[in-house]
């Protein structure tokens, strides 16, 4: 009994394991494709709002940075401003018929340019004209003197600038 029910039993080929790997990796594919579908729709088609018959009235202010002639007013009543501060709320609104903003303006420049405070005595040779342009445009510019050799300056610079500067420190007359 035991030979002839070990014979009913039909033979697997060896392709049988392969194919149920293959289907259950197919099935775990739409699975997972379905789990995606299902948190898309979720998170974000389910809070779309769709009519054919919508009628929405509002104001619409138009700004643009690019105006030909003279901008005699701009108008903005405190609903436009605060609308404006909200899309902005980094800027500063200024108003140069009321003053409005001028001091916050002030304050805010201020703040961003650099604040130059070591002083240096500078002997820069007359061919490093690249270093006395660079003093121009990023310091304080306190004296200028032209010797013999080279431009003489006195200047406050910032911190990140004085490393630089040292091959160009003058040095003082009785060291000399």
């Amino acid at each position: 009994m035991n030979a002839s029910s070990h014979d009913a039993t039909p033979k697997q080929n060896g392709n049988g394991g392969k194919r149920r790997v293959i289907l259950l990796s197919i099935a775990a594919i739409f699975v997972i494709a379905g789990l995606v579908w299902l948190a898309l729709w979720w998170f974000v088609f389910s809070l779309r709002e769709t009519t054919d018959d919508a009628y929405v009235n509002g104001n619409q202010v138009t700004l643009s940075s690019q105006v030909t002639g003279t901008v005699i007013a701009v108008l903005a009543d405190d609903t436009q401003r605060l609308l404006l501060r909200s899309l902005a709320p980094h800027a500063i609104f200024v108003s140069a018929r009321t003053g409005e903003g001028i001091d916050e303006l002030r304050a805010a420049i201020a703040e961003l340019l650099p604040q130059p405070s070591i002083e240096v005595d500078l002997l820069v040779p007359y061919d490093r004209g690249d270093v006395i342009s660079a003093l121009h445009d990023h310091a304080t510019i306190l004296t200028t003197t032209y010797e013999p050799e080279g431009t003489r300056v006195t200047a406050l610079v910032t911190e990140e600038q004085a490393p630089g500067m040292q091959a160009f420190a003058a040095q003082t007359p009785a060291a000399r």
